[in-house]
Parts: structure tokens; C-alpha cells; sequence
């Protein structure tokens, strides 16, 4: 709780975690952010996952 607390995060990127809330779409464009619940695995994971129907990786 201490590192929290600190505004620390707690996830490392071990794992892959992800929280929707934490992601955003208007038209093409994404928004993301990392949080408590949210690592940069886990954008990286979405991020692959995630292609425009035009074929494009999403920015």
C-alpha cells in the first residue's frame, strides 16, 4: 500500500494487464494510459491487436 500511496506502479511487466477504461477511440485515433491497472505490456499487447480496417497499426 506504501507504493501506492507514493503514486507508485505496482504492476510490473511480467504480465500483460489492462484495464479498458484506461483506453479511448475517437474515429481512427487511440488514447491510452497507464495506471494502477494498466502496464505498458498491456498496451503493447493491444496495440498489436488493434489494426484500422485499412490495415494500418494503430499510433
Amino acid at each position: 500500500m506504501a507504493r501506492v500511496k507514493r503514486g507508485e506502479l505496482v504492476l510490473t511487466e511480467a504480465e500483460t494487464f489492462f484495464e479498458a477504461a484506461d483506453f479511448a477511440r475517437c474515429g481512427t485515433d487511440w488514447s491510452v494510459q497507464r495506471s494502477l491497472a494498466t502496464n505498458g505490456a498491456g498496451v503493447r499487447w493491444l496495440a498489436q491487436h488493434l489494426i484500422s480496417p485499412r490495415g494500418a497499426p494503430p499510433r
